[in-house]
């Protein structure tokens, strides 16, 4: 059918310009002869031929489209499968009405302009009949109708045209109409095509489904099978295994029954699991004998430097005199303190007694430390040992346990075994678990946290594997202390997790090996309202989504505004930001989970606010890392109430400052400044202490200016203080200065730049970083001023006679008499003796030298100045004033020259009195001996004096008089007072120091 629609349009518009040039020649009224009859048919004959054909064509699209209409007309319209054959029937039949239409309005032109041809030439051959007088050639009226006929008829062709043209056009306008449905009914056919694929796909799907769930189900079937195969085969196994075991017990039986029958292999067994026996509780620690070795009494240790136990034959000389334990101090001996570790024991160094001892050790030895570390889950105490002090030593830790001694409740010891003698001490450290993970896969859990664990897959590890876990938690006050350090570059920071340290050999996988950490979620995130009953919402049931750290979106949580990272620590000691790292949280978001796919050391995820860049989140790991390995402390400073001048300086953690005070106050140390402002401070740093104004220490030479800050030992400095100028400071009602703490470190030093000489005028410096001094904090510490003695009312009238008492005497004003000449009068002046004074002594000694007027001034000044006053600085300044340096300086001689003697003079004075008074102290008798070794006093002078004297008083006095001969110019009363002050006799010490 559509081949023949084409064919017919085709063929209508090849016979359009035949058609059209036919019309032409028909009409053309030129005189060309005679007209022939056989042109005139044949152009008849084809107007009437193609008027044939174009109804044959009009009537061949009408049969087409009536089909297609009543096909339409039959079926529902998402059923017809044939629209793209309508759309073209429909084109090809408003391809042929426009050809009619084109082909009408043609016509219609051509027969128009024949019209107005026709008319022009009738009315000429009308007007030439007129003018040649031919009106007899004109037919009658007959004809006239007839031509009238003929134009009525012309007229209703011309109509009947009209008509037909529009109808052709109202054709057209339906054609389009039926195009534009045709048009619609293509696309809605197009949408129940497209919707019939997506049902196709859709059953495709389900059928693959359905297909996949039978081969699941054949799996699962499958893998029962072979379950209950291996769980027969492995039951038929064990079967045979309890029968083989049952067999071979059966065996044994026997054979033990036949071995009973025989009483020497019975005796033999039962000697040797005697024996047996005996040599386990032989080489048991806690069979052996122990030796404790006493040190001077610390905080914690109540003088017990360690405890020995050796096996017995160890050594043939006497165990109790075999080795020697010292003390050592923290200053001269310091410990190589770790990554997070703490020295909580005294440094001890145990050595054998002497070099010529032999040692056989079947056994290592047991040495227990006393230590004061608190109790933990999250540290452990370890034991580390030095040989020698040296740059290539190295100190090593120790296999250590926990020891209880039943007669030993207070002090806490560890225990380490060892076969060398040297340096020993006690440390704490993060606790090491020691983790395994079989090829079986499982998880393993921290014994610090149990949230933090390692989970692995069935066949991850093709052999088991084993790895060390170090756990140090961060609480969110250490994440507190962090920002407020750090304001600038911490202000992002949220939570943190804790630092995980592992020690594994990973080998190359790529997935199943995970680690979940916890960390917390957003302190500031809006809590729920408590005044409303809560409404459950409506969460879909899937796995949270994950978090990538390259670029961390959260889906699920669009309004959330934090974001977590992944972090490690390189070899550098550098943290790094791990990115393409998934990590998924739990629904409460506390707790974070990620693949492990290589080896890591340390592990670190931190929570911050969301756009934090990587370079910001690493700054703020490596400061988070120095504040847990530094510590925030201040310094207290107290005096005794009763003597402020006895001091203690003490570290301690900021958190500690309150109880720290209430201990020193039970100690009588109530007195004192504010604590100082915080400060960073590390383990086992060393620290120098310094004064600074009108204050200093009593002996700085006996007494260390240096200690070591520790977070679990007392560091504290005991000392007494006195004021350097005693006239100085008189606006103050005490003397005043400050005690001040340094420690080595960084400091920032400005250095001459080198110009070349180009800038003479104006030097240039640089500030370059070099080791020095810092000054940590600064303290104000005042000693109250001795009250002065009421002066004496001033004598105008000088006396007879003169007592000397003090350096100013007769003969120290007879010399300067002697030197003196004629600038004695201003002399007098500088002394403020007065004019009228001066008068009356040159009347007296008119008739006498000059060096008795000058004698009987300086006895006059002498006498009216108070005794509070200092002399000597009056007259050695005055003499200074009037150019005589020689005698000023000849003034203090002698002032130095008598103190000197004065002090020898009262010293043996002093002591004696003090001596006297600590023999009739009846608790010191008892304990004179300890107090003797205190004070140093020679074994065999002790030794010598206990045979001599019977009395116990007598021993103690000869004793102090030993150390009194002993020590020489050294031996002072503030020694003797501070010996018995830490030989614990305060009360006894004050009554002393009154004596001075």
């Amino acid at each position: 059918m559509e081949e023949s629609m084409t064919t017919t349009v085709t063929e209508a518009d090849d016979k359009e310009s035949p058609a059209a040039d036919d019309t032409n020649k028909s009409l053309d009224l030129e005189p060309k002869g005679e007209p022939e009859d056989e042109v005139d048919n044949t152009q008849i004959q084809a107007v009437i031929d193609f008027s044939t054909n174009l109804e044959t064509q009009l009537s061949q699209v009408k049969d087409l489209l009536q089909i297609q209409c009543d096909a339409i007309k039959r079926v529902s319209l998402k059923d017809y499968v044939t629209l793209k054959e309508l759309k073209y029937r429909t084109n090809e039949a408003v391809r042929v009405y426009q050809n009619c239409e084109e082909y009408a309005s043609l016509l219609v032109n051509k027969l128009s302009d024949l019209r107005e041809l026709i008319s022009d030439t009738t009315s000429t051959i009308a007007r030439k009949l007129k003018e040649e007088d031919l009106e007899s050639w004109l037919p009658k009226s007959g004809a006239d109708s007839s031509d009238k006929e003929q134009l009525s008829n012309e007229k209703s062709a011309l109509a009947r045209a009209a008509a037909k043209k529009a109808l052709i056009a109202q054709a057209n306008i339906e054609l389009a109409q039926a195009v534009e449905y045709s048009t619609k009914a293509e696309s809605e056919a197009a949408d129940a095509a497209a919707a019939a694929e997506q049902a196709l796909r859709e059953a495709q799907a389900a059928v693959k489904a359905a297909e996949e769930a039978r081969r699941a189900a054949e799996s699962q079937a499958r893998e029962q099978m072979e379950a209950k195969a291996k769980a027969e085969e492995k039951a038929k196994k064990k079967a045979e295994e309890e029968k083989c075991k049952k067999e071979e017990e059966e065996r044994k039986r026997r054979e033990l029954d036949k071995m009973k029958g025989t009483p020497e292999e019975l005796e033999r067994r039962r000697q040797e699991q005697e024996k047996a026996q005996m040599e386990l509780a032989r080489r048991n620690p806690q069979n052996w004998p122990r030796f404790t070795y006493e040190i001077e009494q610390g905080e914690f240790d109540q003088g017990i430097g360690c405890i020995i136990r050796l096996m017995p034959g160890t050594t043939e000389e006497d165990p109790s005199s075999t080795f020697t334990c010292t003390k050592i101090d923290q200053l001269d001996l310091a410990v190589e303190l770790g990554e997070n570790e703490e020295l909580v024991s005294n440094i001890i160094e145990i050595q054998p007694s002497s070099d010529d001892i032999q040692f056989k050790f079947e056994e290592p030895l047991s040495i227990a430390i006393p230590q004061c570390a608190p109790r933990s889950t999250v540290r452990e105490t370890v034991i580390k040992y030095l040989h020698s002090p040296g740059d290539n030593t190295k100190w090593i830790e120790t296999t250590t346990q926990d020891v209880v001694f039943d007669d030993m409740k207070d002090p806490k010891f560890v225990e380490c075994r060892w076969k060398k003698f040297g340096y020993f001490a006690a440390v704490t450290r993060l606790k090491r678990d020691k983790l395994t993970l079989t090829k079986k896969g499982g998880k393993a859990l921290s014994s610090v946290d149990s949230r933090i664990a390692f989970t692995a897959r069935p066949g991850v590890f093709k052999t088991g594997i084993a790895f060390t876990l170090q756990v140090q938690p961060i609480e969110l006050s250490t994440v507190s202390e962090v920002k407020l350090r750090h304001p600038q570059d911490c202000d992002v920071l949220l939570t943190s997790s804790p630092i995980v340290q592992l020690v594994m050999k990973l080998p190359n996988i790529t997935k199943g090996f995970s680690l979940t950490l916890p960390c917390p979620p957003n302190p500031k995130a809006k809590r729920p309202q408590t005044a409303r009953p809560e409404e459950k919402e409506r969460k879909p049931n899937r796995p949270t989504s994950a978090f990538s750290l390259g670029s961390f979106k959260q889906k699920e949580d669009e309004d959330s505004d934090d974001a977590l990272h992944l972090l490690t620590r390189t070899e550098d000691g550098h943290w790094t930001d791990v990115p393409d790292v998934i990590l998924t949280q739990t629904k409460k978001k506390d707790m974070a989970t990620f693949e492990i796919t290589q080896s890591l050391s340390h592990i670190l995820i931190l929570r911050t606010k969301a756009g934090t860049k990587g370079a910001r989140v690493e700054r703020i790991a490596t400061l988070m890392e120095a504040c847990l390995k530094s510590r925030v402390v201040q310094a207290i400073v107290r005096q005794r109430a009763d003597d402020p001048s006895d001091l203690i300086i003490q570290c301690v953690n900021a958190n500690k400052v309150d109880r720290t005070q209430r201990k020193l106050s039970e100690e009588y140390y109530d007195d004192g400044p504010s604590p100082s402002k915080d400060f960073v401070v590390k383990e086992g740093q060393e620290m120098q202490l310094r004064f600074r104004g009108n204050v200093n220490c009593d002996d700085e030479e006996e007494t260390p200016m240096k200690f070591c800050f520790n977070s679990q030992l007392r560091s504290r400095l005991s000392l007494f203080v006195t004021e350097i100028d005693k006239f100085a400071q008189k606006s103050f009602d005490c003397y005043r200065g400050f005690v001040q703490l340094y420690t080595k470190g960084m400091v920032t030093k400005h250095v001459p730049k080198d110009d070349d000489g180009r800038n003479k005028s104006q030097k240039q410096f640089n500030a370059v970083t070099v080791p020095g001094d810092v000054l940590l904090c600064e303290m104000l510490v005042s000693l109250p001023k001795p009250q002065p003695e009421a002066p004496k009312p001033l004598v105008y009238k000088a006396p007879v006679t003169f007592k000397a008492e003090g350096p100013i005497d007769e003969s120290l004003l007879h010399h300067i008499s002697s030197d003196l000449g004629d600038e004695w009068k201003k002399l007098a002046h500088y002394l403020n003796v007065k004019p009228v004074r001066i008068q009356a002594i040159m009347r007296n000694n008119v008739n006498n030298d000059t060096e008795a007027s000058i004698f009987d001034m300086l006895m006059t000044w002498a006498k009216k100045v108070p005794r509070s006053f200092d002399k000597v600085e009056i007259i050695g300044s005055a003499l200074t004033s009037i150019g005589r340096h020689d005698l000023a300086e000849m003034v203090y001689e002698h002032d130095d020259d008598y103190r000197q003697r004065q002090k020898e003079c009262s010293k043996d004075k002093v002591l004696r009195k003090a001596f006297i008074k600590i023999a009739q102290n009846q608790d010191f008798l008892d304990d004179w001996k300890r107090f003797a070794t205190h004070m140093q006093v020679p074994e065999d002078d002790l030794n010598e004096i206990k045979d001599n004297f019977p009395s116990m008083r007598d021993r103690c006095l000869q004793s102090l008089v030993r150390w009194r001969e002993n020590t020489g110019e050294k031996a002072e009363l503030k020694t003797l007072v501070r010996g018995l002050r830490k030989c614990k006799y305060k009360k006894l010490a004050d009554q002393v120091q009154h004596i001075g």
